[in-house]
């Protein structure tokens, strides 16, 4: 049997078993099973594709307060379940997000925390502001960001749209879905039970 001796740098001296040593894998030996999918992934999933359709329709919304409004204004959307395990963006509550200075966001934050749990919300969205790509020549670029949680998921989708300034209508519209979600404190633990 090998002996190893590890050194203070971490790493071991002595002999070693050498892989050129071991005989070859036998090829006609059956490929490794993988293991049964886990159910939690498979709820993880539903959760996120739901989430994704949610925050869909929450861009179309904001879609239609910029072409009546021209303005996007930072918000929480409460979406609630339709019947048990169903989001459903049609119960979608929105509320402005206002605040001036530290200890009022720090007030907003806690009342999010509170409605989605006092009204026993399923996903809660947030609607923020996010950097333009270089504006054209007469449309005003501009940008937004949606990010969402529920309960085993989280995502993140930029939108990047374009506003003629002489119609005042939308003449671009892109939905990406972020690599990952996107930090924000609004969003921090709004479904860990134990907070």
């Amino acid at each position: 049997m090998p002996w190893r001796r590890k050194r203070k740098g971490g790493s071991v001296t002595g002999p070693q078993s050498d892989a050129s040593s071991r005989p070859p894998l036998n090829p006609t030996a059956p490929a490794p099973v993988s293991p049964p999918t886990d159910p939690e992934a498979k709820v993880r999933q539903r959760s996120a594709d739901a989430l994704k359709l949610v925050v869909e329709k929450a861009a179309d919304r904001v879609k239609s307060e910029i072409a009546s409004t021209g303005t996007v204004r930072p918000a929480a959307m409460f979406v609630y379940e339709s019947e048990p395990d169903k989001l459903n963006a049609s119960t979608m509550k929105i509320v402005s997000l206002i605040w001036r200075g530290e200890y009022q966001k720090e007030t907003v934050i806690r009342r999010v925390r509170e409605k989605a749990y006092m009204e026993h919300a399923a996903a809660v969205l947030i609607l923020a502001k996010a950097e333009p790509e270089p504006p054209g020549s007469r449309e005003r670029q501009d940008a937004f960001i949606l990010s969402g949680v529920t309960p085993g998921a989280s995502l993140s989708a930029r939108v990047d749209y374009a506003v003629d300034t002489e119609t005042k209508s939308i003449t671009s519209w892109e939905l990406r879905w972020r690599e990952g979600p996107v930090q924000n404190v609004f969003l921090d633990g709004i479904f860990d039970t134990t907070s």
